[in-house]
């Protein structure tokens, strides 16, 4: 195969210039050949083609992302405050009223361990990045979080991945 340059070089005659430029790049009566373009275009934000011609995912870099009232993010939740919360429904169930309709809102669900991820409304932000969360919890009641930042570790929030 010859690149244009070649073709032109030796001066020969292609009987089917037309089909120079095609979808194919490449020209079977006088086996001219599109040289590739180095920098492929992007078929979307999150989608390119890269130099075989395979369509790729962008990585996306979840830490550009930017929080904000309202927005749900991942909390890992560490095992000191996982204990609190076990404890916390420990005692509602033991203290459980009885059939009445005094309105107590008593704390019931499953039990939490250090780990657990659970999703989180981010109710403030403050100006240095750190963020207040309403964790939901896995039962009636929720877990408020303070002063989180963005990680990988116990006690960070994280965003949720991309499905």
């Amino acid at each position: 195969m010859t690149t244009e340059q070649e073709y032109l070089g030796n001066e020969k005659k292609c009987p089917t210039p037309e089909l120079h430029g095609n979808p194919f790049r490449y020209c079977p009566n006088c086996d001219w050949i599109e040289p590739a373009n180095t920098e492929p275009p992007p078929v979307s934000n999150d989608l390119f083609v890269d130099e075989t011609g395979r369509i790729k995912v962008h990585k996306i870099n979840v830490s550009k992302q930017k929080p904000s009232l309202g927005r749900v993010v991942l909390y890992k939740m560490p095992g000191q405050y996982a204990r609190a919360i076990n404890a916390r429904r420990e005692d509602a169930e033991m203290s459980r009223p009885g059939a009445s309709r005094s309105g107590v809102m008593v704390h019931v669900g499953n039990r939490v361990q250090g780990g657990d991820v659970f999703p989180a409304d981010i109710v403030r932000v403050w100006d240095d990045g750190h963020v207040n969360l309403q964790v939901k919890l896995d039962g009636n009641d929720t877990f408020w979080a303070t002063s989180v930042v963005e990680g990988d570790e116990m006690g960070n929030y994280s965003w949720p991945p991309r499905v």
